[in-house]
């Protein structure tokens, strides 16, 4: 009877174990489904890590360039709110997206400008 007790104790032990496993199992996939899900409104942002928003600032600095890395920076900045326009389906969103992409595009043309003068 003792044998019997044990392998009965034995048996809901690992009936727990395996619930605890499968348990945590659920919330591993849980948080990796959340996980992608975060990535995937940030990559449509127009972030991500393969991109980085502000690439620009490793942008090197040589002489008689000095104007190069503001160019970059600004035509990051037309490329984000060219990409936001582009996802969003809020009009006043999309309007202000495009707005600050026309003030990129003018300072741009301005920068430029400045330099072949």
């Amino acid at each position: 009877a003792r044998r019997r007790g044990d392998a009965l104790l034995a048996e809901l032990e690992a009936e727990e174990e395996a619930e605890r496993a499968a348990d945590e199992e659920r919330e591993r996939k849980g948080r990796e489904r959340e996980e992608m899900r975060r990535r995937a409104t940030d990559k449509a942002a127009g972030g991500g890590a393969a991109e980085p928003e502000q690439w620009w600032l490793s942008y090197n600095v040589t002489r008689g360039d000095a104007s190069g890395r503001e160019v970059a920076k600004w035509r990051a900045r037309l490329l984000r709110f060219e990409k936001i326009a582009k996802a969003t389906v809020a009009g006043g969103e999309r309007e202000n997206a495009l707005r600050l992409a026309a003030q990129a595009r003018q300072k741009i043309q301005q920068l430029t400008g400045e330099e072949e003068e």
